[in-house]
């Protein structure tokens, strides 16, 4: 019960013939780098309301019960990042800090909040940096990807509410492989340089580089 919400996820898939936490408490004893990971989650989930939590569980738990072997289960990993965005309007001071239900009809922002009378939409997006060529050089394609990114993301923001005063928040985690966080800070000053390229009105960028967050 060290880490109480993971184990509460793992066990919610209890009997999934392909969920990813098969034999994990055996996996976290062995590789000491995925339970360090795994405590960096779990103290994102443990500050969230029982609310957020179940949202975030229901939401996550299915995306851990695919096979996806070959990205390592990156879906799952991006929506673990929702938290990491709730948890930021919270320590903001922003009231009223909600996930939003997903519509079927189509796409919604992740979660709504307040600052005094102003509403605020916030949608988190992961990117992911894997690349070993030019480890400390972002390349053109990533920079490609993230406005692609941003306007995708901002997209849905703007299309679920058209009103000209709610503020708009993208909340952007960059996974960084483990043989790469040496670089986190280089390429957080690589996007800070170009970060005229991405804003818009009423629109914020959050960066989260797992070490540090930073606001362009």
């Amino acid at each position: 019960m060290e880490l109480p919400r993971v184990c509460e996820l793992a066990a919610s898939l209890k009997g999934a013939q392909r969920s990813y936490f098969r034999n994990f408490i055996a996996s976290l004893r062995d590789n000491p780098l995925k339970r360090k990971h795994f405590e960096d989650i779990e103290a994102e989930l443990a500050t969230l309301d029982a609310v957020a939590w179940e949202h975030v569980k229901a939401s996550t738990g299915p995306l851990f019960m695919k096979n996806e072997t070959a990205r390592d289960w990156k879906g799952a990993a991006s929506a673990l990042n929702e938290a990491r965005a709730y948890n930021f309007l919270v320590r903001r001071g922003y009231t009223s800090v909600a996930f939003i239900p997903r519509h079927v009809e189509g796409k919604t922002p992740d979660l709504r909040a307040r600052m005094g009378d102003v509403d605020i939409l916030c949608e988190a997006k992961t990117i992911n940096r894997s690349e070993r060529a030019g480890a400390a050089h972002l390349s053109a394609g990533f920079f490609t990807k993230l406005a692609s990114t941003i306007k995708r993301a901002d997209g849905q923001m703007t299309a679920f509410a058209l009103s000209p005063g709610i503020r708009r928040i993208v909340y952007l985690a960059i996974n960084v492989d483990e043989a790469l966080q040496a670089y986190a800070d280089d390429y957080l000053t690589q996007i800070q340089a170009r970060r005229m390229e991405f804003l818009a009105p009423a629109l914020e960028i959050v960066l989260d580089a797992g070490s540090r967050v930073v606001e362009l």
